[in-house]
């Protein structure tokens, strides 16, 4: 399938990014922000707006609990285009991505094979983790990148460093601490120990040639703090301390983010859909065959459990933080594959093997078949469930991709035994197939429910009345929950927004302001009611946000209604409405 030369590779490598642009990229701004973007949305929008680009601050608080590099990536590119929108936020994450998959393929050629590279790239960018948050403006994505990045270099390196690569190291490892905090460090440099204890190299690297290159470059992760840390005097506190603060302190003592200690054993799988069944496999089989493998698989097995102990041991888990641990992963499933792909040409392989290869095209098969009849199914079985009508035409279409290497797939599968050299089309055929699934989804069937999200609208149109309206104070009614970044982001008002906790907030409020407009969501609208008729104050519904036909169905399901937004107001001159 791919011969071991610098021409396919390259030849393959340009297809692969174009590929991944085409995945990453189209369509990327359809989406209204969701939970994760808000934040960096609105840290960007005041900077904007204060003119002051080293300081963060999210709802006009400092907001040091994140390193500054990602916002300075997303005001470029804000900068560059004279928009800020989704799309612009999200493209730094994006750029990242195909980074990531570009160093992927180094990586894993130098780590094992050009084959193993190209395979483990296409498994990484059609993994529904990946690609999810690689069109999402967060760190996440970054991170991950930056977190290869920095270990491909040492491993391209190792073997011959100089004070130029050693110092080129340093700052990439400052680079990475830069992107979600010190987790970017810890990764790449408990990945190199494993290396130079398991291989017995520790003299050849503790050497004084090594280390001080590598940690003057190192310290461009401390200048960046400090840069902003001695201009921050009107913000009381000290930068530098406050963003270590928040690595190590999340690690050892969590004040939220407190998932179960198994969160990243069920997030990895989750991550790595829809070839799940296949990792699980590789990692058994690395597991099974450990004292058989070479030196650099053996690494990586040791990695990847390195990676997930780091995380599973921290007290604060989100399924998110795990990203970093995919690229590895994928060189391992990438790897098997292979494995069986060569086993099957020599005749060699065994019925779990194949096994495995009809579980995974039988999955597509149920894929492409629950698309291409998902509108039958719908009007059958879920009688009332209104949906888009251009999403059963995605479906379709998603579905006729997906089908059609399947069967080359199933073809492969019977004619294996007398034809072995079939088996390389049989892995591309799945592989195709896992680039149809992954990219149907997220190119063709999310943009049309994006589009008809409801929160985005709902927030423009009390943007649209607070203008028709200037004399009216807006505030926030939240019971015990952050203030929504995303409702002052898209209201883009130049100043704070008072948030409301309690009644005491809501009469001081109400006492100094007699025009208001208090938005809260549903679940405290019982709340802010019982508050408002208690103190005796009038008010008007002026709107909720819509609940899309497909929401509450079925009738059990009520947690999507209860955070989406209801508005109301109050204005003492009603004649002026």
């Amino acid at each position: 399938m791919i011969k071991e030369n610098s021409e396919n590779l390259i030849l393959l490598t340009t297809l692969l990014i174009l590929v991944s642009i085409w995945m990453i990229f189209y369509k990327l701004g359809v989406a209204p922000l969701w939970k994760p973007e808000g934040r960096v949305a609105e840290v960007v929008r005041e900077m904007f707006i204060r003119h002051d680009f080293l300081h963060p601050t999210s709802g006009w608080e400092p907001h040091v609990t994140k390193p500054i590099i990602p916002y300075w990536l997303d005001v470029i590119v804000v900068h560059l285009t004279g928009k800020l929108n989704e799309l612009t936020l999200r493209i730094p994450s994006a750029i990242g991505a195909v980074i990531a998959i570009v160093t992927l393929v180094l990586f894993s050629k130098k780590l094992l094979s050009s084959t193993i590279g190209i395979i483990s790239a296409l498994l990484l960018l059609t993994s529904y983790g990946f690609i999810l948050w690689a069109r999402c403006a967060a760190a996440d994505i970054l991170n991950l990148s930056f977190i290869l990045i920095t270990i491909t270099w040492y491993w391209w390196w190792k073997d011959k460093p100089s004070v130029i690569t050693c110092f080129i190291f340093g700052i990439l490892l400052a680079l990475s601490g830069q992107m979600k905090g010190l987790v970017g460090v810890a990764i790449p440099i408990i990945l190199i120990l494993i290396d130079i204890l398991y291989s017995k190299k520790i003299k050849d690297f503790f050497k004084i040639s090594i280390l001080l290159p590598a940690i003057i470059g190192f310290s461009l992760y401390f200048l960046i703090f400090l840069v902003s840390s001695l201009s921050a005097h009107s913000h009381g506190f000290n930068w530098i301390s406050r963003a270590i603060h928040e690595s190590f302190g999340r690690f050892f003592h969590p004040f939220d983010h407190k998932g179960p200690w198994w969160l990243y054993i069920e997030f990895i799988s989750i991550w790595l859909i829809p070839w799940s069944i296949i990792f699980l496999y590789a990692l058994f089989s690395y597991t099974k065959n450990f004292k058989k493998l070479d030196y650099n698989r053996r690494w990586l097995l040791l990695s990847v459990l390195a990676i997930f102990l780091l995380f599973t041991a921290s007290g604060s888990r989100r399924s998110y933080y795990i990203l970093p641990i995919l690229p590895f992963s994928t060189i391992i499933m990438a790897d098997v594959l292979w494995e069986i792909t060569n086993k099957i040409i020599k005749q060699q392989y065994n019925s779990k093997e194949i096994i495995l290869l009809a579980i995974q095209t039988s999955i597509f098969l149920i894929i492409s078949i629950t698309f291409i009849l998902s509108k039958t199914f719908i009007r059958h079985f879920l009688k009332g469930l209104d949906l888009p009508s251009q999403l059963f035409s995605a479906n379709l279409v998603s579905g006729i991709l997906i089908i059609i290497p399947t069967i080359i797939a199933i073809y492969g599968l019977i004619k294996i035994k007398k034809q072995p050299q079939i088996a390389k089309i049989l892995l591309i055929a799945i592989l195709v197939a896992g680039f149809f699934t992954t990219s149907g989804v997220f190119c063709l069937e999310k943009p049309i429910v994006d589009k008809r999200a409801t929160e985005k609208a709902f927030i423009l149109s009390v943007k649209t009345w607070l203008v028709a309206h200037p004399n009216v104070e807006p505030a926030y009614f939240l019971v015990g929950a952050r203030p929504r970044t995303r409702l002052s982001f898209y209201l883009n008002l130049r100043h704070p927004v008072t948030v409301l906790r309690n009644k005491k907030d809501l009469r001081q409020f109400l006492s100094e302001h007699s025009s208001w407009i208090i938005i809260c969501v549903r679940q405290d609208e019982k709340t802010l009611l019982l508050y408002l008729n208690q103190l005796k104050t009038p008010y008007h519904i002026l709107l909720k946000e819509k609940r899309l036909p497909w929401e509450g169905y079925p009738n059990n399901i009520k947690l999507i209604n209860k955070k989406k937004y209801i508005a109301f107001y109050h204005i003492k001159a009603q004649k002026n409405l």
